[in-house]
């Protein structure tokens, strides 16, 4: 009998909903990182960027590579992380101050605002969206093929197609801002061992991409991403029973916020156990 590798064909769909700004740069979530601007008053002076009511670690300045910076803020605009939500407000405050260059030192004007950490509420979770137990899928009566068109393939499952099975996964984020993106597995395990699956291959949209590992990047707006698994039943002539896993193993939206699983009776994961079809052979008689 002839072993045909397994075909699994995942589909991300996308659709679309609208969703408000869960956050801003004075009400941002704890661990986002915002932008804070200003226009000069003056060509010959320097800016001194400053946060009180903070302690270490509540905050930190963050440079154009991203990474954390200690050194002295004196641009028109910072990148602050925010690490710590607290019921009292922070205050960002910058001063503008002439320089020599202006013909005379001093002179310095400060603005402020106060800036209120909120919890995060952002979050991002995995679904089943039918039953997640099931019998993989046959198209019944299973034609028996006969491949080689002399008879010699009746009578065996060697070249038949039983039908195609596919399971839906539903990922849904809450509380993003801007665009987001996540990472997953897909795994396929019997007894907490890869079941042979066959060739391998993921869909997003009309993009094919590994099917484990990668990251998934989503417009802004759009909050629900489905994700359809499918693969030929019976292909290597009789399947076994096994566990389709999807888990989301990292998520952050477009000021960094972390996913932070906040959605009471949600997780990072979702299962679907499905149960094969006997790889029963054609009739055969004298």
């Amino acid at each position: 009998m002839k072993t045909l590798g397994k075909l699994i064909i995942v589909l991300v769909g996308l659709f679309v909903s609208v969703q408000a700004m869960a956050q801003s740069g004075t009400n941002p979530y704890e661990g986002s990182t915002h932008t804070y601007t200003i226009d000069k008053g003056m060509t010959n002076s320097d800016l001194a960027w400053s946060v009180t009511n903070g302690a270490a670690g509540d905050f930190d300045f963050i440079d154009g590579s991203g990474s954390v910076t200690t050194a002295p803020q004196t641009g028109t605009s910072v990148n602050i992380r925010w690490n710590v939500a607290k019921a009292t407000a922070y205050n960002l405050q910058v001063t503008e101050t002439r320089n020599a260059a202006s013909g005379f030192t001093g002179c310095p004007v400060t603005r402020q605002i106060p800036v209120t950490v909120i919890a995060n509420a952002f979050d991002v979770y995995a679904d089943v969206i039918t039953a997640t137990e099931a019998c993989a899928s046959v198209t019944n009566p299973v034609v028996d093929n006969d491949t080689a068109g002399d008879g010699t393939d009746l009578g065996n499952n060697s070249d038949d197609v039983f039908g195609l099975t596919s399971r839906e996964f539903l990922v849904t984020a809450v509380g993003a801002t801007g665009d987001w993106d996540f990472t997953y597995t897909l795994t396929h395990k019997s007894a907490g061992v890869d079941e042979s699956i066959g060739d391998l291959a993921v869909k997003i949209g009309t993009t094919d991409i590994s099917a484990t590992g990668q990251t998934v990047s989503v417009g802004s707006g759009i909050t629900t991403n489905t994700i359809t698994v499918s693969y030929t039943t019976n292909a290597d002539r009789q399947d076994g029973d096994f566990d389709f896993v999807l888990t989301i193993t990292g998520a952050t939206d477009s000021l960094g916020t972390s996913d932070g699983d906040v959605t009471v009776g949600k997780t990072n994961g979702a299962t679907y156990t499905v149960y094969a079809v006997p790889a029963t052979t054609g009739i055969t008689t004298d």
